[in-house]
């Protein structure tokens, strides 16, 4: 049987790479900072003028999802990526969000992102990996 993946396995971070976590709780920061292969530099929101390679983002509510991911993506490297984290189905009827998928995705084409990669991240959510399309890439 194989062992299953590491978080930041799941996400594609490799040494080296900035990370950024956006919205997320206590239990995310020290789960993601236990399951780097590093001690590589992750950051709990967005630092001045910094640019990351990969951003783990925690939306709150549907309105805000395109101005945010508009936010993120001026602070994306050329090919970089945001991973959306969103409550499974489940939770989101529990939990009464109005987070979805389809309003991910229709934010995100808005700005030139694809979604490129959906993973279960725990037994209420599961996270949307979104990359900017090849042909508007700066480098």
């Amino acid at each position: 049987m194989s062992r299953p993946l590491s978080l930041a396995a799941k996400l594609g971070y490799r040494t080296g790479r900035r990370l950024c976590a956006v919205g997320a709780g206590e239990e995310w920061l020290r789960r993601l900072q236990d399951e780097l292969p590093d001690e590589g530099p992750l950051c709990a929101g967005l630092e001045p003028d910094a640019q990351y390679d990969l951003v783990v983002w925690w939306p709150r509510r549907p309105e805000e999802m395109a101005p945010s991911f508009a936010s993120l993506l001026a602070r994306l490297s050329p090919h970089g990526s945001i991973w959306a984290v969103i409550p499974n189905r489940a939770a989101a009827r529990r939990l009464r969000s109005r987070l979805s998928f389809e309003g991910l995705q229709q934010a995100a084409l808005s700005l030139g992102l694809v979604d490129t990669k959906v993973t279960k991240l725990s037994e209420d959510e599961y996270g949307v990996r979104f990359s900017l399309r090849d042909e508007l890439r700066s480098t």
